[in-house]
């Protein structure tokens, strides 16, 4: 398995961001400050960076690993991956995949759910994590992605 996907090449956005240079990764251990603090960022959003803030870092990382491996799924919970994004050893956004869907899915949520910390915003970063999402997809031979917009 890889431990990090990358956005395809392009060039549309190179004057905005450099897509290539984005790779989505599984956190580790050294990542839960930086975490914890896109968790605050966002929340003032009313958006969240983690799915279970309370819990302890290793546990996080647990729960992540449990999810990708389809073991021990939480109630309307699927096989997923979450990945955080990463520019320049900067942790710019967070990407949350949905290998299935279920009913709820199909009406609220999708296969992706990406998030941009609002320093790095207007960049173009929602675009390369969203490229970098679509390659993970693939990858996994989902031939056809649903993104919601709430």
């Amino acid at each position: 398995m890889a431990n990090y996907w990358t956005a395809p090449r392009r060039t549309s956005y190179a004057t905005r961001v450099s897509v290539h240079e984005l790779i989505l990764r599984r956190p580790r251990l050294d990542d839960e400050q930086v975490v914890r603090s896109a968790e605050t960022e966002l929340a003032a959003d009313h958006f969240g960076f983690l799915f279970w803030p309370e819990l302890s870092w290793p546990d996080q990382l647990a729960r992540f690993a449990c999810e990708e491996t389809g073991s021990d799924l939480l109630d309307q919970r699927v096989r997923s991956s979450f990945f955080i994004a990463v520019v320049h050893d900067q942790v710019v956004g967070r990407a949350s995949i949905r290998h299935e869907l279920n009913d709820h899915l199909l009406n609220q949520g999708g296969h992706i759910g990406y998030a941009v910390r609002p320093q790095f915003r207007r960049r173009g970063y929602a675009t390369a994590i969203l490229q970098a999402a679509l390659n993970y997809l693939g990858s996994l031979q989902v031939s056809r992605a649903l993104v919601t917009c709430d």
